[in-house]
């Protein structure tokens, strides 16, 4: 997982711009490489600050990080979920605890429905699992 509010774009430590950017994208590296040992897929969601309507823009910071996850994703071939959108969709002050990135529990089902359908469509999760109303398997 990894947080916007806690990566900048600028690096204190080494003084680059998009330091701390890179030692994620490094991470991500190291788990596909982890996923085609076992043959799983790596599918990325990237949620969205919650700092401001979901229909306007990102913030700087967001759109510097989430573009270049996007730029690494495309390059190897990792499947990218795009939360904004489809969360857009819920009022923001039922999703949402803070103006940071932490979801309410409406969020969270909201969430997990978006990504339950993505999931499916990505064909990583089983048929019959998608967003409600279209769920076709039961508990035992």
């Amino acid at each position: 997982f990894l947080s916007l509010a806690g990566v900048k774009t600028f690096d204190e430590i080494s003084g680059r711009e998009g330091g701390q950017v890179e030692l994620a994208i490094r991470e991500y590296e190291r788990i596909l490489q982890g996923c085609h040992k076992v043959g799983a897929k790596l599918v990325i969601a990237l949620f969205p600050m919650l700092d401001r309507p979901l229909s306007e823009p990102e913030n700087d910071n967001a759109a510097h990080v989430y573009g270049r996850l996007r730029e690494w994703a495309k390059a190897n071939g990792v499947a990218i979920i795009e939360m904004r959108p489809e969360l857009a969709k819920h009022p923001l002050e039922e999703i949402r605890i803070d103006e940071c990135c932490h979801l309410s529990p409406a969020g969270h089902r909201a969430a997990a429905e978006i990504l339950a359908g993505e999931l499916a469509e990505a064909g990583v999760l089983p048929a019959g699992c998608g967003r409600s109303g279209e769920r076709e398997h039961t508990r035992p």
